[in-house]
């Protein structure tokens, strides 16, 4: 008696039930937020600082009589210039990143003031600036009264060489900062492909929630 060989022993394929899709989407789903909360929490704990290279508050000094100051924009009461130096600081790494928190008092009503980092290599010389619009405003709307302030600014960036550095900060508007209080940080390493993944698998993990709920409803 001859046996079909092929046949016996060919799989069979079949549709899996509507239920047993569900199951697996739903693992899919947890699979994609567990690491959404693990890359998240990586990224937290590397931007921890893991050294201090500043921290203090400086003030204005007065500007060298040979430097050339920018002119005065509208609105502007200080022309764009030099506000105070801080540094050296050393960085023994390639690639480390640095983060720079700038902050001041509560500014007074309806003013505004640019404060910018430039980082400055040993010998002085300009490399790359960052910076942001401090200010302090109210008004009224349809919505009733508001009163809106924005008094701290914050920059993470990667030095791609060792060496010693300086942070030169400038100040513009129409007023003048009495004191800028500036911490300088490293961080263990860079948050952000992990924040970037963290929120890539978190929205494709809601995605996948969101359909799953869809076809048990259908």
């Amino acid at each position: 008696m001859r046996t079909d060989f092929s046949r016996k022993h060919q799989p069979e394929f079949r549709l899996l039930p509507a239920e047993d899709e569900g199951i697996q989407l739903g693992y899919l789903v947890a699979v994609f937020f567990f690491f959404s909360v693990l890359s998240l929490i990586t990224a937290l704990k590397f931007s921890e600082p893991v050294e201090t290279l500043y921290n203090g508050a400086v003030s204005f000094r007065p500007q060298p009589v040979a430097e050339e100051v920018e002119p005065l924009e509208a609105g502007e009461e200080y022309a764009a210039n030099n506000y105070a130096l801080i540094g050296p600081f050393t960085i023994d790494r390639r690639g480390q990143v640095v983060k720079v928190e700038m902050s001041i008092a509560q500014p007074a009503l309806n003013t505004w003031c640019f404060v910018e980092a430039e980082l400055l290599d040993e010998e002085q010389d300009y490399l790359l600036s960052f910076g942001q619009e401090l200010w302090h405003e109210t008004g009224r709307d349809d919505e009733g009264f508001w009163d809106e302030t924005e008094k701290s600014s914050e920059m993470k960036l990667t030095i791609p060489q060792s060496g010693k550095y300086y942070f030169n900060i400038r100040t513009q508007g129409n007023f003048r900062p009495d004191h800028i209080f500036v911490t300088v940080t490293m961080p263990y390493a860079s948050s952000i492909p992990h924040t970037l993944f963290g929120i890539l698998t978190l929205v494709i993990g809601a995605v996948l929630q969101k359909i799953r709920r869809m076809s048990k409803s259908s």
